[in-house]
């Protein structure tokens, strides 16, 4: 018998307050191995919670490949979604679900086409280390830093740019389309899961307004966006992509909203008709979330990793010892 994605578990929280007296958010948390749904009310206590796993695909494990299925992340989510809908319907009621928000793990990477809505191949996740070969390459002979002040990052398995690279050079169908510039490359998306669980939540293939958007905080892990304009920078998309493709940054690549905006209402399910409206990296959000909003305040958060973060204010603070800006 193949894999059987486990249903939701729901978690009401019996002391929080949920009647007339207040309105709720919602968030949405894409990590790893599971997403989950949180509603909050306006006192900030957490009323309910729905929580799933999804699969681990490992097709090369000796290589230290890691995917997931992008279609499953996304039902597996409404799947929590309804879940906590059916057991306290009183949380999704009209007008007082204000927003959701959409938080997730950052660099993991999945391309797709919109006029289908159908992925070109399973998400790549952060963790994966088959681009190795590609990074080698990519540092020549500036080293793993050679667009470190661009972008505040080395050049890592870890970051999207590698491998978008790789999904180019291996999936026949991703690079025809590509090449076919002023056809179907117009309708390829290259996204991390913020950009493709919002794609969903707004109609997908079946809305050509659906929003194809992501968050600064996630934008800064592709290796691809210029820390100083907050936007692409065509120079690492040459670097990454030019001898590959003449890459079509303006449909390929989702626009880089702020981290707190209504983005677009969802269009389906229980929570149709609520506006999402903030994205941030998980790490990003951990650090909110802890309280760390003054310079200098700092957070160590353990999931399937363990990350530091400190704020450092309104300016880059490019480090002397290898961490990431």
């Amino acid at each position: 018998m193949g894999y059987v994605p486990p249903a939701p578990s729901t978690k009401i929280f019996s002391d929080a307050t949920v009647d007339s007296s207040v309105d709720f958010v919602a968030a949405l948390d894409i990590g790893t191995s599971s997403c989950r749904i949180i509603v909050f009310n306006s006192k900030g206590e957490a009323c309910g919670s729905a929580q799933a796993e999804f699969e681990q695909l490992f097709p090369n494990p000796g290589g230290g490949w890691h995917e997931h299925h992008p279609m499953e992340i996304y039902e597996q989510t409404m799947r929590c979604v309804e879940a906590l809908a059916a057991e306290a319907p009183s949380l999704f009621a009209q007008d007082r679900l204000r927003g959701v928000g959409i938080t997730n793990m950052r660099e993991t990477t999945v391309v797709w086409n919109a006029k289908t809505g159908v992925p070109y191949y399973n998400a790549i996740v952060w963790d994966d280390v088959r681009t190795a070969d590609i990074v080698k390459k990519m540092e020549g002979s500036d080293g793993i830093d050679r667009f470190r002040d661009v972008t505040g990052l080395p050049l890592s398995t870890y970051f999207s740019s590698t491998k978008m690279r790789w999904l180019i050079e291996h999936v026949p169908e991703l690079q025809r389309d590509l090449k076919d510039k002023d056809g179907e490359g117009q309708n390829v998306r290259f996204g991390t899961i913020d950009t493709w669980i919002i794609y969903l939540l707004t109609g997908g293939a079946s809305n050509e307004a659906a929003a194809y958007v992501t968050d600064i905080t996630d934008a800064s892990r592709t290796l691809l966006m210029n820390l100083s304009t907050r936007s692409w920078d065509e120079r690492l998309i040459d670097a990454f992509f030019g001898d590959l493709v003449d890459f079509p940054t303006a449909t390929a690549l989702p626009k880089i909203n702020s981290s707190s905006e209504v983005i677009a209402p969802c269009l389906s399910g229980a929570m149709k008709g609520v506006p999402i409206a903030g994205i941030l990296g998980d790490q990003q959000a951990a650090l909110f979330g802890q309280a760390a909003v003054s310079a200098g305040e700092a957070k160590c958060t353990y999931g399937t990793g363990a990350f530091l973060m400190m704020n450092t204010g309104t300016k880059c603070v490019p480090s002397t010892h290898g961490l990431l800006t």
